[in-house]
């Protein structure tokens, strides 16, 4: 018998309906592996399974009362970028939105999550070919990376990375 990793919040979703009553904290947890599966599925491109772990994370968070919490920030920065790889602008819009809200007023703007938020919206305006909107987000979301702990100098690395092929992109500097 082989266990994918994937299975395992339809298995234990699957004994919670039939065996006992799911507490708050049991649907979160279940929650929280749902959206670490999205992530995943969002590395390998495989974006109906994002969509569909991304729903039951969301269902799980709404019954567990946790739409305050930093996983449901979560959700929403996972949903924008779901939005944004499938081109429906006006969904990522209204997701990255409730994503910076969250974090601006649980966490604050010079939190890394927020940071994690604006490279998220540079990397959207550089698509769109908007370098200029792209190049502030960038410029925002480095200036936080370098005032952060050091464990988030990876994410610091990553956007200056950003300006450099957006740099490339636009040819001027």
């Amino acid at each position: 018998f082989e266990l994918c990793y994937s299975d395992i919040p339809n298995i234990l979703n699957q004994s919670l309906h039939n065996t006992i009553p799911a507490s708050e904290s049991v649907k979160f947890t279940l929650a929280k592996s749902n959206l670490a599966i999205a992530q995943y599925y969002h590395k390998i491109n495989n974006l109906d399974s994002v969509l569909c772990y991304l729903n039951k994370a969301k269902t799980l968070l709404s019954s567990a009362g946790r739409i305050e919490s930093q996983a449901y920030e979560n959700l929403n920065h996972q949903l924008a970028i779901y939005y944004q790889n499938t081109g429906n602008e006006n969904l990522y819009e209204e997701y990255i939105e409730k994503a910076r809200s969250m974090v601006e007023r649980k966490l604050g703007k010079q939190h890394p999550e927020y940071a994690n938020i604006l490279r998220t919206k540079g990397n959207y305006y550089r698509r769109m070919g908007r370098f200029n909107l792209a190049e502030l987000e960038f410029r925002d979301a480095t200036e936080i990376y370098l005032n952060a702990e050091p464990q988030n100098s990876i994410y610091y690395i990553s956007t200056i990375k950003n300006l450099g092929s957006l740099f490339n992109a636009i040819g001027n500097r």
